[in-house]
């Protein structure tokens, strides 16, 4: 801008300014001349107000006040559809350009949002159906697609695109016919219907008509290929219905008997899953099948109940004896057949009959597979015959049993891959076998794993379950590559883009961006524990936040109070900044005791109490040790109630509101879930391995006179070890429950922050799978190691109770040491008493029985130990029942 050019714009400005000043004062005098209140004048005005009127006139012009023509407009002018069709016209619009981003399913949201507008134009509505279906096909979701499409048609009968598209998404499905009618009603409609396009439009609808006749075309050929392939599936069931009708035969002429029945007369209710055999050392499904000779070819079970083995075959002809096929398995002797008894001349053969006397029967090594199955009340359990083997040397009596059996997985068709010989007999793993461990006859396959292997793969499924029998692939491969691109993408990427000027959230940031690497390495390299749903994954990353939050609890053990105040500060200026926690007193006038005042403590602490003590049951298992850790806890609130106020309560409140009614009816709903749901049902400690439990209770605690003690090893048996470990398990919880009032306590974190809650979360999850392993270690005397996820969680509870004892030990400068060491000592006790409680219980109120073994009547707790994980089949759990098996006969 030159010089010439500001004097004019100067100019022009001052102009500007000066006739403003003219207009303001001339406006003033307008305003100083205004006529005074005419009180008629505000009469008529006011009669004119739609409120206060009480006839309708118009003025002298004819037009009724403004007011009045507003509520005309509101009530008879249709603005509320043009508003519709207006907003969905906007949804499309913001649709199309999602669209063009390649946003489809941000599209489709859009698309959505403006067919729930219901406006009343159809053709607006067309569009936004067909837009949608194509959005949905770029998503790959052709069914709905062809729905939208249906809608888009029957709101405009002439839109070529959505006739267009929905034959293209049905052959795309392979639905020829569907496509061919779809199109020539179409056509039919499109005849019907008159035709608005433009000129210019004129010429893209003749091009879409012959893509809609080419696409007839293609549907021909589809619905040509289509009834092809019906032809071919109906050739298949028919073949299929054949088999199996041939094999219900072969089935009815052998009078065979299976579980669950099997209707020999109707092929259409048989099923191949009601015969197959799914077992965890064969990557397929074994069944029964019938030979173009019409023999039966079997997998059979062998079971050696004195010590807990199984052998696995397949493909057993029906035609061979007993000996035959057994003839290859004891020719060299097992590992855990030292002595060799198992020997061809050495040993008995029974079969469990399903009969009203729950009998066994001998048979003979002479005998065939075929006159074994066809036995009266021989019953084949889900396609799987089992025969029984027994050396010589064992009486099988029910007078005196000396014999059990190994329990191994839920499945009731699953065999133990935990015992130290277990053969299977599939061409798939025979590869992966030694020479030497091989043995190979005409019909069946042997492999014999070694004690180390076995040992192995039963660890494997404590510390890392394998998930067998996935149906979803994608949801079960590790994806690392794809994990590494999305690191990349999200942990990288921002590092450049975000701003870095304040020290602190780059600190934040940092420790967020660490925290989250850490978990997607735990997601893909740490163990999956001993639970497999909902998903592996998530039980990994419930590992890889216990072992994020014990390293930090180990850093801050190496802080001072102060520092670590800071960094609480830091996190919440405002919820973690306090110097001194203010809690609610609770033993106040407690001799007032009204149902108005204990209803008043019902607050969402009891809520608390219920909830969590129903989640305590669901892991445990065991209500009389959840009891016991019920009573444990409020008599250690009374002993730690001089370190805490907080504990200091009411007796009522202590014994009836805790532990009668709130936690007891947790524990009822806990335990009452648990057996709706059928989950196992823990039993720490054992009958059997307590032989007499008077006896080895004075043993155990009072050491009382010889005359009552009973010959016994305790180093030998499990009864110490399961005892000690039941101890350990409840100290375990008790300074577990007692760090999270200390915790709050001593850096002054408020019950209602969000740290303490998502604090108590997180040990409620990791603490889920390491009961579980700790409960195998304690009961199960195969496993010689604790799990991982337990070990971790002793250490958290280790390092907190570390944090609480240094950072504590200045605010509690008086502590009754004795009151403690008298606490672990009744514990102790306790202890002792629970697992005399719980055998008492359960030989009264369990499924028991007394038996004679060697001159003594034994009790015979047939659900207890490590057996009651659900180890074997029905049958085999039927059998030992029948035969009053006791473990410990062989401790």
């Amino acid at each position: 801008m030159n010089d010439e050019e500001r004097a004019a714009l100067a100019k022009k400005l001052d102009e500007d300014l000066d006739l403003f000043v003219e207009n303001l004062a001339s406006k003033k005098k307008v305003e100083g001349e205004r006529k005074p209140f005419d009180f008629d004048e505000w009469c008529r005005e006011l009669d004119q107000h739609p409120a206060f009127m009480t006839e309708l006139r118009p003025n002298e012009q004819g037009e009724y006040s403004e007011a009045v023509q507003a509520l005309q407009a509101l009530k008879y002018e249709d603005s509320e559809t043009e508003d519709r069709v207006e907003r969905a016209e906007w949804h499309k619009e913001e649709g199309n350009k999602h669209f063009k981003y390649k946003k489809y399913r941000w599209a489709t949201d859009c698309y959505t949002n403006g067919i729930k507008e219901l406006c009343a134009d159809r053709t607006v509505n067309s569009v936004l159906f067909a837009n949608r279906a194509a959005a949905q096909v770029h998503l790959g979701n052709l069914r709905s697609a062809t729905r939208d499409c249906v809608f888009a048609r029957r709101f405009d009968p002439t839109n070529l695109k959505a006739i267009i598209r929905c034959a293209e998404c049905l052959i795309k499905m392979g639905y020829g016919k569907q496509c061919i009618e779809w199109i020539d009603s179409s056509k039919v409609l499109l005849a019907k219907s008159p035709s608005n396009s433009l000129e210019g439009e004129a010429d893209r609808r003749v091009e879409q008509l012959k893509r809609v006749d080419e696409l007839r075309l293609q549907a021909v050929q589809s619905a040509i290929i289509e009834e092809r392939d019906e032809r071919k599936a109906k050739a298949v069931m028919a073949k299929e219905m054949q088999k199996k009708k041939r094999l219900l035969a072969a089935f009815a002429a052998r009078n065979l008997h299976f579980k669950p029945t099997i209707h020999f007369d109707d092929a259409s209710l048989f099923e191949w899953s009601q015969i197959e055999v799914r077992l965890p050392q064969t990557k397929a499904h074994e069944q029964v099948y019938l030979d173009e000779e019409d023999v039966l070819h079997w997998p059979l079970l062998i079971q050696y109940p004195e010590h807990g083995q199984t052998d696995f075959f397949t493909e057993c002809s029906e035609m061979n004896t007993l000996e035959e096929l057994l003839q290859p398995l004891f020719q060299n002797a097992a590992h855990w057949d030292r002595d060799h008894d198992f020997r061809q001349e050495n040993v008995r053969l029974f079969v469990s009959l399903d009969s009203d006397e729950n009998e066994l029967n001998e048979v003979l090594l002479s005998d065939t597979l075929r006159e074994i199955l066809s036995m009266e009340h021989f019953v084949i359990v889900h396609g799987l015959p089992v025969v029984q083997v027994l050396a010589m040397k064992r009486k099988v009596t029910k007078e005196s049993p000396k014999v059990r059996f190994s329990e191994c997985d839920d499945d009731s068709s699953k065999v133990d891959i935990s015992s130290g010989r277990s053969r299977s007999l599939t061409d798939d793993q025979s590869d992966e076998a030694d020479e030497s461990d091989l043995h190979t006859t005409s019909s069946h396959r042997i492999r014999r794993t070694s004690r180390t292997e076995a040992e192995r793969m039963y660890y494997q499924m404590i510390n890392e379950r394998v998930v067998n029998d996935v149906t979803l692939e994608f949801f079960y491969k590790p994806h690392t590559v794809t994990a590494l691109i999305a690191i990349c993408a999200f942990l990288l990427a921002p590092a450049f883009t975000r701003e870095d000027a304040h020290t602190d959230n780059n600190a934040l940031t940092g420790l967020i961006a660490t925290a989250v690497l850490f978990l997607v390495v735990s997601a893909l390299a740490f163990p999956n524990g001993p639970f497999i749903r909902p998903h592996p994954v998530f039980w990994r990353l419930m590992f890889g936040f216990s072992v994020i939050y014990m390293m930090i609890l180990q850093f801050a053990l190496f802080q001072n109070f102060r520092d670590i105040k800071l960094v609480l500060k830091w996190l919440d200026p405002q919820g973690l900044s306090r110097e001194k926690l203010e809690e609610k007193a609770y033993a106040v006038n407690c001799s007032d005791i009204t149902l108005e005042r204990l209803w008043s403590y019902m607050d969402i602490f009891a809520v608390g109490h219920f909830l969590g003590w129903a989640m305590k049951a669901l892991l445990i298992r065991h209500s009389i040790i959840c009891w016991y850790i019920s009573i444990a806890w409020e008599i250690t609130e009374v002993v730690f109630a001089h370190l805490l106020p907080n504990f200091q309560e009411c007796w009522w409140d202590a014994i009836v509101l805790d532990v009668l009614v709130c936690n007891g009816l947790g524990i009822w709903f806990g335990t009452w879930v648990a057996h709706f749901f059928e989950m196992r049902q823990f039993h720490w400690e054992s009958i059997k391995d307590i032989k007499t439990a008077r006896g080895k209770f004075k043993r155990a605690v009072l050491q009382f006179t010889p005359e009552s003690w009973i010959k016994v090893d305790w180093y030998n048996n499990f009864a110490l070890r399961r005892t000690l470990s039941i101890y350990a398990f409840v100290m375990i919880w008790l300074v577990s429950e007692l760090n999270t009032f200390f915790l709050k306590h001593i850096f002054a974190v408020d019950t209602s922050h969000p740290l303490v809650f998502w604090r108590i979360v997180l040990i409620g999850f990791i603490s889920a799978p390491s009961i579980r392993q700790f409960y195998l270690f304690a009961t199960d005397p195969r496993v010689k190691r604790m799990g991982m996820q337990s070990w971790v969680y002793l250490a958290v509870c280790a390092l907190e109770a570390a944090i609480c004892i240094k950072f504590g030990r200045p605010q509690f400068p008086h502590i009754k040491i004795t009151f403690i060491l008298i606490w672990i000592a009744f514990l102790a006790v306790g202890t002792f008493g629970c697992v005399w409680l719980s055998v008492w219980w359960a030989r009264k109120f369990a499924p028991t029985k007394q038996v004679n073994v060697g001159g003594r009547l034994r009790e015979c707790y047939l659900d207890s130990s490590y057996e009651n994980l659900g180890a074997i089949a029905d049958d085999v759990r039927a059998c030992r029942k029948r035969l009053q098996i006791s473990e410990s006969d062989f401790n």
